[in-house]
């Protein structure tokens, strides 16, 4: 708490000094900047006091059966089958009674072979419409199990998995339990260790927070439903964002949830950027539609902290927009000479000094809400780094909102490809751009001011070009992680397992 009083007065002077008159050289474009930078300072300070809000739940061992249990695992069309013998294998090593159904839209012999031969309940569903909540909603209409685990085909539970989660629901307003998330292939190259590292503050503190006060997001795997309900709203919801659609809709009908921090399983994140950028545009899409169309819909049987948890979710992915305003910034000074504020970078900075420590600090202090603190722990480099890489797929994503286009629902990959997407090529172009747009500037301001003017001219530019190398570097740093990642091995992750 003294940390973070610390990080609030920092932020107050830094708001102070930024919104001083001296600073405005264009309203317009002040404000502009103003908003970008603010919003992003303002998700910070709400972390804060998400931090600051976390209770610690009381442990809960199993002790008796509670009800039955049903496991749906679905299967998409190009799923490699190797990997589901490896998840059908962990499935029968579940320690409590359970009927395993797998939901099969593959309309391939072979793996209703594999399921059988392990088991399991077949269900046909090829045909059926709405991905994988198409397939979790006609498997309801063909069971009767008081509660309802849904799993993605890549993740290998392990045998405690149901006795872990089965006993949060003794409490009868409790209408899903949702876990932490682990993977096992995030060593394998730099993008899959980057698409993990987003993870670990979201499944620590942030769902800490969430669950604290019985409102934990679902996550779409490893979340367990209460079949009643999930009747309640109507089954489970369609969309790209399915898991956080049905998760709004059971808390505007004052169900409960449960965030119980543990891994018991381990599944596969991306590993080359192909299939992180269109695992991200479906993620960003599906947010963005969440907040424009459900979101309003529901704000009225939203509790307060409710409406706060799902506006601050809906509008993560605004970052992508943030990044490529303030990436236009150079290029717009070099090029025309627009000049957004009357402060020097360097001025800004040492301005910045107290908020950036107290953030460090905070950050730091933050990790001990880690599921996996001893793997987890440190500073998530390249999880930021993609984060900033993906400002192109998450532009796109909400242009594609604001013209109301749809996308197809996609299973992430779960074989990497060295394929380069369409959405690295703007990383390229905007080096290039950022580059010659310096060049010009420097050429154009020899040819064509005077001494006084160039003098001038030359601290202006020092400053933007001190702030250039931030978006520079990170671009490089951007492409270089892409092709990294390229080289990985070509063996499936799956197969490297004992």
């Amino acid at each position: 708490l003294v940390t973070i009083f610390g990080g609030v007065i920092s932020t107050i002077s830094l708001f102070d000094w930024w919104f001083r008159k001296l600073h405005v050289v264009s309203p317009l474009f002040f404000y502009a900047v103003s908003f970008f930078l603010w919003s992003g300072i303002f998700r910070i300070v709400l972390n804060w006091y998400q931090l600051a809000r976390i209770r610690d739940a009381a442990p809960k061992k199993f002790t008796e059966s509670l009800g039955t249990v049903a496991v749906f695992l679905t299967a998409a069309p190009g799923e490699p089958l190797s990997m589901f013998r490896k998840t059908f294998q962990a499935l029968s090593r579940l320690e409590y009674p359970c009927n395993i159904y797998f939901l099969d839209g593959t309309g391939a012999p072979e793996f209703k072979s594999l399921a059988l031969e392990f088991g399991l309940m077949h269900l046909e569903m090829v045909g059926v419409e709405g991905a994988k909540a198409g397939k979790v909603n006609e498997a309801l209409k063909k069971t009767n199990e008081d509660f309802v685990l849904v799993l993605d085909p890549d993740h290998l539970v392990f045998p405690d998995f149901l006795k872990e989660v089965i006993v949060f629901f003794k409490d009868p307003t409790v209408g899903f339990v949702q876990v932490s998330q682990g993977y096992y292939n995030q060593y394998r190259s730099p993008i899959a260790q980057a698409a993990a590292e987003q993870t670990y503050l979201f499944y620590g503190p942030t769902q800490c927070y969430y669950g604290s006060n019985g409102g934990a997001i679902a996550i779409g795997a490893n979340c367990m439903f209460r079949r009643t309900a999930l009747a309640s709203i109507g089954g489970h919801a369609h969309g790209l964002a399915e898991d956080l659609l049905t998760s709004i809709r059971l808390h505007a009908q004052g169900w409960k949830s449960i965030y119980h921090p543990v891994i018991v399983n381990r599944g596969l994140v991306p590993e080359d950027f192909d299939s992180f950028s269109k695992q991200q545009l479906k993620w960003s899409r599906g947010l963005f539609e969440v907040l424009f169309t459900e979101y309003p819909k529901l704000f009225g049987k939203l509790n307060m902290s409710s409406r706060w948890r799902y506006f601050n979710i809906g509008t993560f992915y605004l970052v992508g927009l943030r990044n490529f305003f303030f990436l236009l910034i150079p290029v717009g000074y070099f090029l025309f000479g627009w000049v957004a504020v009357n402060m020097s970078f360097s001025e800004f900075v040492i301005r910045s000094i107290p908020f950036a420590f107290f953030s460090l600090i905070i950050y730091a202090l933050s990790q001990r809400y880690l599921v996996d603190y001893s793997h987890e722990r440190g500073v998530y480099w390249r999880g930021m780094v993609m984060k900033f890489a993906c400002w192109p797929v998450y532009t796109y994503a909400f242009i594609l909102t604001l013209l109301n286009k749809k996308i197809p629902y996609l299973p992430t990959s779960k074989q990497g490809t060295s394929k380069l997407p369409v959405f690295f090529w703007p990383l390229v172009v905007y080096l290039i751009l950022l580059v010659g747009s310096f060049a010009y500037h420097i050429f154009n301001m020899e040819q064509t001011l005077s001494l006084q003017a160039f003098l001038t001219v030359q601290r202006q530019t020092l400053g933007m070009f001190s702030f250039s190398l931030v978006a520079f570097f990170q671009t490089l740093l951007s492409i270089f992680l892409i092709f990294r990642s390229a080289q990985r091995s070509r063996m499936d992750a799956w197969e490297e397992l004992e």
